[in-house]
């Protein structure tokens, strides 16, 4: 990832979250502009002409068993495929908008230490040791050397994701496979998820290898018998394997990186934290997203019906051998990130769109430091048309 310069701050266009200007952003565009005041933050909906609720039906049929009753704000749940560009740069102006028409912190680049060689991250009931290399990070190394230390939004996010009762685990299955782009030297997400999956690969350049490699082995899983939140024991044998390949948005391409069969059938849940900070990384970055939900999807044609987490059926019909189908959950792409330049993430917005089905996770579901007005934001992402 390449380094990030230095802004003058988000640009104002209102007096504020709530005002006149709110309402006006969106008129005579077609979209239904709805705030709702909830006890931290505003948040938004945006709605094309169809109801909300049609559009999740449809992309989301009840067999699917995926359910998004917890409320994500839907900035665009469109299901039409011949949508122009002009309409997702419609949609995406009014969501960066509220986002940054609200007073946000100054958090400089968004480094943790980054003078720190070592860091100590609490995270849960556990606290994780993280190496990682300010001499990296002020080289001039071509290709970037932003992933040499920890960001602030990573064990903040990592955190709040790993909550047993977080509305994003429950979309998916049981141990689902996970894959991060951008990982930097840092593993802390597949650190603290490791419990919950069945596999979590680490992406990124070549040269976070080692320190990723060093983090992995200083942190392994705790003790068998040692007591988790859940109340089961902690065994090391229930935690799902952390693996590290390399991956270049801009040179490899993904088909010929997951070649083998375990990562070529994709994966249930793409994760990434503060990867888009420039407009160079926005279109290798939303393409890699894209490629990767499409491995999922493409696995899916190639099996037929894949079966996902068959139930048995009770009813004694006869139907199936007792088995009840369903077609494969989509790949869920969750894009955390701190709030920089509006124009970076407006840019980023209107290519994700294009590609995504975007919802924004509302403040109220999320920590105090991952709010919108601490200066963060999460996005959920399904890929539109996986054809």
């Amino acid at each position: 990832m390449r380094k990030p310069t230095e802004t003058e701050g988000p640009i104002r266009l209102g007096e504020g979250p709530g005002s006149v200007a709110d309402a006006e952003v969106g008129a005579g565009q077609g979209w239904n502009i709805c705030t709702q005041v909830v006890p931290v933050c505003i948040y938004s909906s945006f709605v094309p002409r169809a109801t909300t609720e049609h559009c999740v039906a449809s992309l989301f049929p009840s067999d699917l068993g995926l359910n998004l009753s917890f409320d994500i704000a839907s900035i665009s749940t469109s299901v039409s495929t011949s949508t122009s560009t002009s309409t997702w740069q419609r949609a995406s102006r009014p969501e960066t908008f509220l986002l940054y028409s609200q007073p946000l912190p100054s958090q400089d680049l968004g480094f943790i230490d980054p003078k720190a060689r070592c860091l100590e991250i609490a995270i849960g009931n556990r606290t994780f040791t993280i190496h990682q290399s300010p001499t990296v990070l002020s080289s001039t190394r071509a290709g970037g050397t932003t992933g040499a230390v920890v960001w602030k939004v990573t064990p903040i996010f990592a955190s709040w994701l790993s909550q047993p009762a977080n509305p994003l685990l429950e979309l998916l299955r049981r141990r689902p496979s996970v894959v991060e782009l951008g990982c930097g030297i840092s593993p802390l997400c597949a650190l603290a998820l490791r419990p919950f999956v069945s596999t979590y690969l680490l992406t990124d350049q070549p040269y976070v290898q080692r320190l990723v490699t060093q983090n992995l082995a200083e942190n392994p899983p705790p003790s068998a018998g040692r007591r988790g939140r859940r109340g089961r024991a902690d065994d090391p044998s229930h935690h799902g394997e952390v693996l590290f390949r390399t991956l270049d948005w801009e040179t490899d391409e993904v088909r010929s990186v997951f070649v083998d069969r375990a990562m070529s059938s994709g994966f249930d849940a793409i994760i990434s934290c503060d990867c888009v900070f420039n407009y160079d990384l926005v279109a290798p970055f939303v393409q890699t997203c894209a490629d990767l939900c499409l491995l999922r999807a493409r696995d899916a044609d190639a099996d037929g019906d894949a079966e996902d987490e068959g139930q048995v059926d009770d009813d004694d019909d006869g139907d199936d051998e007792g088995r009840v189908k369903r077609r494969r959950r989509p790949c869920l792409c969750i894009v955390a990130q701190q709030l920089r330049s509006d124009d970076v993430f407006l840019t980023w917005l209107r290519a994700f769109l294009e590609r995504f089905h975007v919802w924004r996770v509302p403040d109220r579901l999320l920590f105090d430091g991952l709010q919108s007005r601490a200066g963060f934001v999460v996005h959920v992402g399904i890929l539109r048309d996986p054809s």
